[in-house]
This record gives structure tokens, C-alpha cells and sequence, in this order.
């Protein structure tokens, strides 16, 4: 059986073998260790990132088509005015007024074509209108005018008070006389294709 002095000395030489060890462990592979984890933690999440862009970009293909597929549908239509000609699509303006303003009791007076004018490359058809109205059912004209497709704008507006006999009359009831401009550009593929 060994002495305790013998026992102390052997501890003390295994406690000096195993302490370069143990710092070794302490102070350079436990960080060694812990950085291997979270670069292991930080890979899984980039590789969960990569697999989700992976999936989008397969989709991606897809989406473009549709995108491209709706553009091609929708490029020109509620934005232009359509028709086989100039004089037609003018006609079908002067239709829609009267009929917006008859819709609305208003008492359409003039139309007028204005000269075709070049805006941006585009062709503009200006119509000038004189009509007479309350102010409701103004509201519900111009409203109109501009707000169904396709696209119209007003300008040019000029708007006078019609006297009346009774000044007993409310404002909501009195006549207005309206000047004003409407226009709206012509379709250059529909154009392109009459021509």
C-alpha cells in the first residue's frame, strides 16, 4: 500500500501532466467548441433562409408570367378612348354626355369637337360642352364624366348662375350654366390598327 507521501506526490505529478491539459480544454478548446456551435446554429438558419429563397424563386418564374399575362390583358383597357376612327370615338363621347347628362336632369345645350391636339405622343380628343344643371345634378355629371372608364378629364371649367325670377329659390335649386372641356386620349393600338 503506498505511503500518503507517496499518494501526494503521485497526485501532484498527475495534477501536473493533466493541468497542461486542462488549460488546453479551458481556454482553447471550450471556445473552440462554443464558436462551433453557434456557427452550426448560425448555418441551419441560413440554410432554412436559402431553402425559402430557393422556394421563392421557383415561384418567381410563375408570378412574372402572370404579372406579364395581366399586363397584356389590362395594358389599354378603361384608359383610352376606343373606336374604329376619330369621328367615331368622338360620336360615342357625345353619346355618353348626353346620356349621363340626361341621366342626371341636366339640360345639355352644345357640344363642340375641338381640334385633335399631339400630348406626350398621344393623340388628346377635346369635346366642349355647355350645358345647364342644378348643382346636384352637376355633381353627379362631372362625377361621372371623369370617374367611369374610360378615362376622361375636365378643363376648362366655367360655371355662372342663372338668374331667376323668385330669388326665393334655394341654392341647391338653382340653374348653373357650365362651360367646360372634356377629353380624353385615343388608344394608339386601336388607332394603329384602323389605319
Amino acid at each position: 500500500m503506498p505511503t500518503p507521501k507517496k499518494w501526494v506526490s503521485r497526485s501532484s505529478a498527475w495534477a501536473i501532466l493533466l493541468a497542461p491539459f486542462t488549460l488546453t480544454v479551458l481556454f482553447v478548446l471550450q471556445p473552440l467548441l462554443s464558436l462551433h456551435e453557434e456557427t452550426k446554429a448560425s448555418l441551419g438558419e441560413k440554410e432554412m433562409l436559402l431553402e425559402r429563397f430557393e422556394a421563392e424563386l421557383a415561384g418567381r418564374g410563375e408570378l412574372e408570367r402572370s404579372i406579364q399575362a395581366l399586363m397584356d390583358n389590362h395594358r389599354t383597357t378603361g384608359y383610352y378612348l376606343e373606336g374604329s376612327s376619330e369621328a367615331a370615338i368622338a360620336a360615342s363621347l357625345q353619346e355618353k354626355i348626353g346620356s349621363v347628362a340626361e341621366a342626371n336632369q341636366a339640360d345639355l345645350q352644345s357640344i363642340q369637337v375641338l381640334p385633335m391636339e399631339t400630348e406626350n405622343g398621344l393623340q388628346r380628343l377635346t369635346l366642349g360642352v355647355s350645358m345647364s344643371a342644378s348643382i346636384k345634378g352637376l355633381f353627379h355629371v362631372l362625377y361621372a364624366l371623369e370617374n367611369d372608364a374610360p378615362h376622361t378629364f375636365i378643363d376648362n371649367f366655367q360655371l355662372q348662375v342663372q338668374s331667376s325670377a323668385s330669388s326665393e329659390n334655394s341654392a341647391e335649386h338653382k340653374e348653373l350654366l357650365v362651360r367646360f372641356e372634356i377629353y380624353g386620349f385615343l388608344n394608339p393600338e386601336s388607332l394603329g390598327e384602323a389605319a
